[in-house]
């Protein structure tokens, strides 16, 4: 497969991933709900990151001193379905594929979590940079992430006959 045809694949699958979430606000709603936000809270009571116990109530993450709410993009599912359009477009096995799309969820789904949990401590602790990590630092260094995970996907399970053909 021509690196063009790559390139095709990906947009197009991307893009219906996207479409599909977006004209799914039940399934966003849950996500963020019954299993972002219930995690999020339960890690943060575990690691001691705050000194009373947070509550997951929704959408938000309820502590005294400050909570967090968890919207719709803050979920990391557009980051799944890069993940998943960059992995669907690669130059993989079916195995190769299917493992990288499961693996790879997890850690997306995982990256996403820490980013939750630092994001809540700016928020209590440091809220003049909350803006920045929010909108701008961490959004960088999740699609860095993903994209270091895929060249290192690709260099592991990557077809090197097709990968060399383009």
């Amino acid at each position: 497969m021509s690196a063009r045809t790559r390139l095709t694949a990906f947009v197009v699958v991307f893009v219906l991933l996207y479409a599909a979430i977006q004209a799914a606000p039940a399934f966003q709603r849950a996500f963020i709900d019954e299993l972002t936000v219930p995690l999020a809270a339960w890690l943060i009571n575990v690691s001691g990151l705050s000194p009373a116990p947070v509550v997951a109530s929704g959408a938000r993450l309820v502590a005294s001193g400050g909570g967090l709410n968890v919207l719709q993009g803050c979920e990391g599912l557009d980051l799944l379905c890069l993940w998943l359009a960059a992995v669907a477009a690669g130059p993989f096995t079916w195995r190769g594929r299917v493992l990288g799309w499961t693996l790879g969820a997890l850690l997306v789904f995982a990256f996403n979590q820490l980013r939750l949990l630092s994001l809540f401590q700016l928020f209590r602790h440091q809220r003049d940079w909350f803006g920045d990590a929010h909108g701008l630092w961490w959004p960088l260094a999740l699609v860095m992430l993903v994209w270091g995970l895929y060249v290192v996907w690709e260099r592991g399970f990557g077809n090197r006959h097709e990968a060399m053909s383009s």
